[in-house]
């Protein structure tokens, strides 16, 4: 499963959740919460956040209708994302 992109992943702070979460999204393109709790067994409410937490940053889109889907952006968008946001100023290290 992307062993690769998980340590990456792992590298930039990103939570176990959100690792499971990402990692699905870009092998199954678009899902919704429902179908990504039971790929990665994230809890039910847990996955909820952690969908929003990583919309909130932009690693993400919604897809607004019934039920609402969710798809990880652009593997090269996300790389490039990933790259600016390691090295702001404001980042823990």
């Amino acid at each position: 499963m992307y062993p690769d992109l998980v340590g990456k992943l792992k590298k930039l702070e990103f939570i176990e959740n959100e690792v499971k979460t990402c990692v699905e999204l870009l092998i199954t393109g678009d899902a919704t919460a429902r179908e990504i709790n039971e790929f990665t067994h994230v809890p039910g409410l847990k996955i909820y956040a952690t969908l929003d937490r990583m919309s909130k940053k932009k690693y993400m889109e919604v897809i607004e209708g019934t039920p609402v889907y969710f798809r990880c952006i652009d593997p090269e968008k996300l790389t490039e994302k990933l790259k600016t946001n390691s090295f702001s100023p404001c980042r823990k290290h």
